[in-house]
Parts: C-alpha cells; structure tokens; sequence
C-alpha cells in the first residue's frame, strides 16, 4: 500500500501533463479457463475473470487498471496499476513502451504486492521486453518475486496464411 500512495502522484502528475493532450478510455472484460501468468497458473488452473480500464493520451502516455479473480489457495483477486509511455518512431516499423505496474494482492493476508519497470521495443514483426522488480512486499519469504529480479521475452508475430 505504501507504494500505491507514492504511485498516485506521479499519476497525478502525468496527467497533468497529458491534459491539453486529446485522451481517451477504453474498458476490457474477460472470461478464461485459465490464467497463465508467465508460464504459472494464478488462478489454480481454473476459470477466471478479468477486466480493466485504460486512458492513453495522443502524447503516448497512459495508465490504467486491471483485475482478475484467482484460486488455487491464492487471495481471491489480483489488482494491477499501471502507467507509462509508448510511441511509434516515425515510419521505421519501431514502437517502444517504457512503464512501471504495481501487483497489488488487496485482499492478502501478507504483504505480496510487487512492482516492475518494463521495457519493450518491436521491430517490424519482432518484439523484445525486460522487466525489473524495483519492490516487494516485507512478507514475500517465498523467493517468488524478490527485488532486483529481471525478466525477459523476445518473439515473433507473424501470420501463416490461409493455407495452414
């Protein structure tokens, strides 16, 4: 919870600064058999529910929430806030994406929430991430997450064709 109190004003703050900036908001609704989170289930292999709500400004920056139910003995939800800035470099075919996202466990019995930097870049049909931990909740004994922690994704879209 510490961390959402830092959090709010710098949302407060890039907001203010997107202002005069066109915006806009979208909302997503979900219902999964599963949800696989980085190759692990979180919801015990069982059925979830997901939503959020996003605001991007024509500036590329933007924040939003979203919120999935769990199981498998985990708390029931898991809450995440993010923001952060994306842009397309001109006609080159390259994106990026630079933000931060707080895991939030609101209904935990211990302290398990954790936050993340990211960065992600696409080039034409590949795509590339890392991810650092900056915090972890007092109560995160397990090793699961811990701060200092890095992840990373590389992969490739593409389509197949009607054929396959």
């Amino acid at each position: 919870m510490k961390t959402m109190k830092k959090l709010l004003p710098v949302a407060i703050a890039l907001s203010a600064i997107a202002t005069p900036a066109v915006a806009e908001f979208s909302a997503n609704i979900a219902a999964t058999s599963n949800y696989v989170w980085r190759g692990v289930s979180q919801s015990g292999n069982d059925a979830a529910v997901q939503g959020g709500v996003d605001w991007e400004s024509d500036t590329g920056i933007y924040a939003g929430t979203w919120v999935s139910t769990l199981g498998g003995g985990l708390p029931s939800s898991e809450t995440d806030f993010y923001a952060g800035w994306a842009t397309d470099l001109g006609d080159s075919g390259v994106s990026i994406d630079l933000g931060y996202i707080y895991y939030a466990y609101l209904d935990a019995e211990d302290e398990i929430d954790f936050g993340e930097v990211y960065a992600n870049i696409s080039i034409s049909v590949f795509s590339a991430g890392l991810a650092y931990t900056t915090n972890t909740g007092d109560d995160n004994e397990d090793g699961a997450f811990d701060t200092g922690d890095i992840y990373v994704w590389v992969c490739a879209d593409f389509d197949l064709g009607e054929d396959l």
